[in-house]
């Protein structure tokens, strides 16, 4: 019987030391960083559509969010690969705005009319 007994004490304890090791998700280290880019110069749909493409094609981001309204831009990437420089100059090289890099003006004209910030020039003419 003491036999059987000590068994189901080891069993308990390993039981338990087990369960210390399985942590909740928001205890597990994490591998990525987050960031939160100004885009200010977005403007559409077509433009959230741009940016998604051109951020998600580079290494290492495991996620992007633009948000119209805000006009920010929230990229999940994994640091050994990527850093917050080059998912700006990602979103330059688009044609946008981020966090005060200027657009790529090439780019900038090559996209659809609605993705275009119009020129200081052109919202004088308007009356704007």
């Amino acid at each position: 019987m003491p036999s059987r007994f000590l068994q189901n004490i080891s069993l308990a304890v390993l039981s338990l030391q087990s369960f210390d090791c399985v942590r909740s998700p928001e205890t597990v280290p994490s591998t990525s960083t987050t960031v939160s880019i100004a885009t200010p110069t977005i403007q559409c749909d077509m433009c959230v559509e741009a940016i998604t493409t051109a951020v998600k094609a580079l290494p290492g981001v495991d996620s992007v969010g633009v948000d119209l309204n805000t006009k920010v831009t929230v990229v999940r990437f994994s640091p050994s690969s990527l850093t917050q420089t080059e998912v700006e100059e990602s979103i330059a090289k688009a044609g946008y705005d981020a966090n005060g890099k200027a657009r790529d003006p090439r780019a900038h004209e090559d996209l659809p009319a609605c993705c275009q910030v119009p020129s200081e020039d052109a919202a004088k003419n308007s009356g704007t």
